[in-house]
């Protein structure tokens, strides 16, 4: 995974995660060049009338694209439109509160 600077860390993954992640990809069966976020796309076709579809997954999406996707999630739980980097530090904080470890912890 990249970060700022495009420098390479690792990222420590639950084993249940994994196990999921292994079944996701026997069942969809991608390409090795395929990215993790496919998002939709909405095409006119006529004047009245337009179509969803999947975007191209060998194309990453944008920024915007996934900020929309996490919106339309947050639609459909019922919850107020929040942004990656709120999710983010809401995880950090309840992570911190309920788990009662240090933020090393955290940052691993």
């Amino acid at each position: 995974m990249h970060r700022k600077g495009h420098h390479w860390y690792w990222l420590p993954l639950d084993p249940e995660v994994v196990a999921e992640l292994r079944s996701s990809f026997q069942k969809l069966r991608p390409e090795l060049d395929d990215h993790l976020f496919t998002v939709e796309v909405e095409q006119w076709v006529s004047q009245y009338e337009r179509v969803r579809r999947v975007a191209d997954p060998k194309v990453p999406a944008s920024g915007q694209a996934l900020m929309r996707m996490v919106w339309r999630v947050c639609k459909r739980a019922g919850v107020r439109p929040l942004s990656p980097h709120q999710l983010r530090h809401g995880f950090a904080n309840r992570f911190l509160r309920e788990s009662g470890r240090d933020v090393v912890a955290l940052q691993a």
